[in-house]
């Protein structure tokens, strides 16, 4: 963990601000999904403000909720629904949508809508364990993607070799 993280100065701040600060080193994979998250964010909001012509100090901060928006209605090939859906059990509606007239944006009607989002309420379970199998069959992919160049290679004692020795 790096000094910026123990120092006197982060810990008051986080008192002064009533931040409770937890680590957690019990899953240590969580680290790198959060990693990807913020490298995604990151890399579209570079794509977004990138303007040679002028100064983008804050600009930034302006795009970063279309870049988050765009990040939480985008399907994951992980577990086939968008992050959206998997919070509020329906997709969402785009601007894009409203603006070009899509299906459900013309044939919406209140009593419908009410009906169909009961059933969606109902089916969220059985879509959550969808999404999980997704995510494991997803998992296996990578692994099996992974470990394919692994060659199998067994030692006996005395056959090491110390980093930096030759053997001739």
């Amino acid at each position: 963990m790096g000094a910026q993280f123990t120092g006197v100065e982060f810990w008051d701040f986080c008192q002064d601000n009533l931040i409770d600060v937890y680590y957690s080193i019990a899953h240590p994979r969580c680290n790198g999904q959060v990693e990807c998250a913020n490298g995604m964010v990151l890399q579209s909001i570079k794509s977004r403000i990138f303007d040679d012509a002028s100064k983008y100090a804050t600009k930034w901060l302006r795009e970063l909720p279309h870049v988050i928006w765009g990040l939480r209605t985008q399907k994951s090939s992980a577990i086939g629904y968008t992050p959206f859906f998997m919070v509020y059990s329906s997709e969402a509606i785009l601007p894009s949508n409203v603006a070009f007239g899509a299906r459900r944006i013309q044939y919406y009607e209140e009593g419908e809508a009410e009906r169909s989002w009961q059933v969606n309420i109902d089916s969220l379970e059985e879509q959550r364990v969808a999404a999980l199998l997704q995510h494991a069959c997803h998992e296996q992919q990578i692994r099996h993607y992974h470990d394919r160049n692994i060659k199998e290679r067994s030692f006996n004692v005395g056959e090491y070799n110390q980093p930096g020795t030759c053997t001739n």
